[in-house]
């Protein structure tokens, strides 16, 4: 009999994957384990600053550079001014869509922050029942009407008010029955696509312990800052783990022996001590050490994060345009300054010559002893109390990167060390500079995410190094072209 050359990807969106490696290990979430026995398993890094980036890498195979989307705030080429976006360029495709292209039976479930749904062959629903649903893009479908029956079925949202704003602000038991309830509604109504369309290749995004890990992560980390206990709590990212763990197996229990399956979590989450939003301040203090600027985008971001997501719903767009216009005129009179992107990874835009309106670094040597330079002050910074390096690495983006969009891209990314809470930092250039904990998310994402692939051709072996996200589509592209190389061939050391 042929080998079949299905393949079923499942996004367990941003579950933290050291939780995930020891749960698939010690039998906490059997059937993933079971799964886990079969296969093959690695830890994944993407070459970009945000998540929203490694979501379209993911999709397309493709680096920040090459498709364009590095983040929800942007930077506008030619200003010093960002702006808002969720919709990816339309350069390069997902790998549904190419597949689709070439006669492929397709069924998708909400992949994140995609652009409109449409495929040749199959079906596609987007934004149904996600994490802040409806915050940036309504659900979609193709074929169009599908959404419509579908919202007529299921018309109401158990997660909405949606409090992700605000850990201080959410019920995590509330939230844990309301994200139970729309795992529930997802894996039924993808069990019905799975046996009653024809399909190929399919594409299960299940996001439930992305806002969990979010508003929870200090109840489930003992070592948080934050902690606490009381009589018969619920850890509810454990319960939502166990939860997704069930609805896998029955997913699983109608599929094919010999169907290549794809289990990923990217950009996972873990305990909030970043310190993106303070980057700006440390550039200031690097090239002046009793530089206090910053005091009043300081306290907005502190008062917004004590405002409810209710209410900051509808302000969203005024506050991005006001925290644009004080950053702006700042912005022009410095050799580097912060891009507010993303948390799992500060950003450094140098103000260079020839790209920026009032560039002050010239291109060539000195932008290179520039990024030099600022990579070194950063490194320098150790906490206070321990002495523990506050920064992992900085990455100089043109030595990793390189494609159309790199401008859009910072030129510096620093990456946090997050294995310990530090309030206080200090070296010689800056002096002390001190993080007041007033994060409204106790859990935020971090450069790391799981693997596991199981089905013919695959084998199982120990963790092996690390995994580019870009290249697990093009080993899903290759599986569903042809069945008989093994699957997975090339990702594993």
């Amino acid at each position: 009999m042929a080998m079949s050359n299905r393949a079923l990807v499942i996004s367990l969106d941003c579950v933290n994957a050291a939780l995930l490696d020891r749960w698939t290990t010690d039998g906490h979430l059997p059937n993933l384990a079971r799964l886990r026995k079969r296969g093959a398993v690695a830890r994944m890094t993407g070459r970009s600053i945000s998540m929203e980036a490694d979501w379209h890498t993911f999709y397309t195979g493709r680096q920040p550079s090459e498709h364009g989307h590095c983040s929800y705030d942007e930077i506008i080429l030619g200003t010093y001014r960002s702006k808002l976006t969720t919709v990816p360029r339309a350069v390069c495709k997902p790998f549904w869509e190419t597949l689709s292209q070439e006669g492929t039976q397709v069924i998708a479930l909400n992949p994140i922050h995609v652009l409109p749904p449409s495929t040749a062959n199959g079906i596609v629903i987007t934004n149904w029942l996600v994490h802040d649903a409806g915050h940036y893009t309504e659900p979609a479908s193709y074929p169009p009407q599908l959404i419509g029956e579908l919202l007529a079925r299921y018309p109401d949202d158990p997660v909405n008010p949606n409090d992700w704003g605000n850990s201080a602000n959410a019920d995590p038991g509330r939230l844990l029955a309301a994200k139970r309830e729309t795992l529930r509604r997802k894996t039924e109504l993808l069990g019905e696509l799975l046996k009653t369309h024809p399909w190929d290749i399919c594409y299960a995004g299940f996001d439930e312990c992305h806002e969990m890990s979010h508003l929870f992560w200090h109840l489930h980390d003992p070592s948080h800052p934050r902690h606490r206990t009381g009589a018969g709590a619920e850890d509810p990212i454990a319960a939502m783990l166990m939860e997704l763990d069930a609805a896998v197996g029955r997913l699983l229990a109608g599929i094919d022996e010999d169907c290549a399956i794809v289990v990923v979590s990217i950009s996972g989450i873990a305990s909030n001590y970043h310190w993106s939003h303070l980057v700006d301040t440390i550039l200031h203090r690097i090239d002046n050490p009793v530089d206090s600027s910053g005091g009043a985008y300081k306290n907005l971001r502190t008062l917004w994060n004590r405002i409810p997501h209710t209410v900051q719903r509808p302000l969203f767009k005024i506050r991005h345009r006001l925290r644009e216009t004080m950053l702006e005129r700042d912005r022009r009179k410095r050799r580097a300054f912060a891009l507010p992107l993303n948390e799992r990874a500060g950003a450094v835009r140098i103000n260079l010559a020839g790209r920026e309106p009032n560039g002050i670094v010239a291109q060539g040597a000195e932008y290179d002893a520039t990024c030099q330079d600022l990579s070194e002050a950063f490194d320098a910074l150790v906490c206070t109390r321990t002495g523990a390096r506050l920064v992992r690495s900085v990455v100089k983006t043109r030595d990793v990167l390189d494609g159309p969009f790199l401008d859009l891209l910072p030129d510096l990314m620093i990456e946090w060390n997050v294995d310990q809470s530090i309030s206080a930092v200090t070296s010689p250039r800056t002096g002390e500079i001190t993080r007041e904990y007033t994060d409204a998310r106790t859990g935020h994402h971090i450069n790391d995410g799981f693997l596991m692939i199981s089905g013919t051709g695959a084998k199982e072996k120990p963790l092996a190094g690390e995994v580019d996200i870009a290249d697990i589509a093009k080993a899903v592209v290759a599986r569903v072209r042809s069945a008989q190389a093994p699957f997975g061939a090339g990702l594993f050391a």
